[in-house]
């Protein structure tokens, strides 16, 4: 047997639990936080992406707010550019990596972390992922100096007859192969120059980011979303049969003042929190689809203007 402690605002009711029972609480939390903490980091990876957009979008205003010429010239337009991309990266990086392990924990199948990292293995080799690249341009900025281009120039946009300015972060594909990626790596890199590249053999780095986010997304998390879904809501579930067994209120019931911080405390260290159950299935809300990034340009009123990457 097993002694629970059941606190809310206005009670404080302690009770013994069958071991069945105890190991059914146990589990079911284990995933619920499970699963928190996965929609925590993918939250943050979207954020993450929508912060570099909008870096790079403040960048274009403050460029053009400066005689282009002088400013080129400076340091701080590529030491900014730099520290952007650096940071952005890093973080970005960090939700393919630990996903095998989340779905694993989430669902509790370690086959799922198996067949999440065959599929990032199939998503590395896809050149349209651009999953690959940003992998090795991780790999360069960490061990090496990694030339980054700003792009600039007055062009016609949308067969506006209008010159609309333009800005964006590009890689020399030829001269990052050359200078900055591992030997091994070439040979990988190499064939996807026409999926990666534009006609003057450049990388758009907020185009790879975008087109790795969604494919990220498509391949790896959205086959999963249904089953996470019935995961957390079987765990609440198991939760609410063996407080409603043993006569306590139910943690699915309104988010009232009086139930709003319920919580189950045992011992080894098991905490349930309903706060924690209804922040988890608020979070789902956002595991959805990254939106399309940006091409950014800047009208000769300097009013800022954009158009998804396709």
């Amino acid at each position: 047997m097993h002694k629970i402690q059941v606190i809310n605002s206005a009670t404080r009711k302690s009770i013994e639990i069958s071991d069945n029972e105890f190991n059914n609480l146990k589990l079911s939390n284990q995933q619920i936080k499970a699963t928190s903490s996965f929609l925590h980091h993918y939250s943050v990876f979207i954020k993450n992406l929508n912060s570099l957009e909008r870096d790079v979008f403040y960048h274009a205003i403050d460029f053009k707010q400066y005689n282009n010429d002088q400013y080129m010239v400076s340091n701080e337009v590529f030491a900014r550019a730099d520290h952007t991309v650096i940071s952005h990266l890093a973080t970005f990086m960090k939700l393919p990596e630990l996903l095998p392990s989340h779905l694993s924990r989430m669902l509790r199948s370690t086959h799922e972390k198996k067949l999440a990292i065959e599929k990032k293995s199939a998503l590395y080799d896809d050149p349209t992922s651009n999953y690959a690249f940003l992998c090795e341009l991780r790999n360069s900025i960490v061990h090496s100096n990694v030339d980054l281009t700003i792009n600039t120039g007055i062009s016609n946009f949308d067969g506006s007859e209008i010159g609309l300015f333009s800005f964006g972060y590009f890689i020399n594909f030829d001269k990052f192969l050359k200078k900055s990626a591992r030997s091994g790596k070439v040979k990988i890199l190499s064939p996807m120059r026409d999926a990666l590249c534009d006609d003057k053999g450049r990388i758009d780095l907020m185009r790879s980011f975008s087109l790795c986010a969604r494919a990220i997304y498509k391949e790896l998390l959205e086959p999963k979303v249904s089953e996470l879904v019935s995961a957390i809501d079987n765990s609440i579930d198991s939760i609410d049969r063996v407080l409603i067994s043993n006569n306590l209120q139910s943690i699915k019931v309104p988010n009232f003042e009086q139930t709003k911080d319920y919580i189950v405390i045992a011992q080894d260290d098991l905490t349930i929190s309903k706060l924690v159950i209804d922040r988890t299935k608020s979070l789902f809300s956002e595991l959805r689809i990254p939106q399309p990034a940006n091409f950014i340009s800047i009208a000769p009123s300097y009013q800022a203007s954009s158009k998804s990457f396709n």
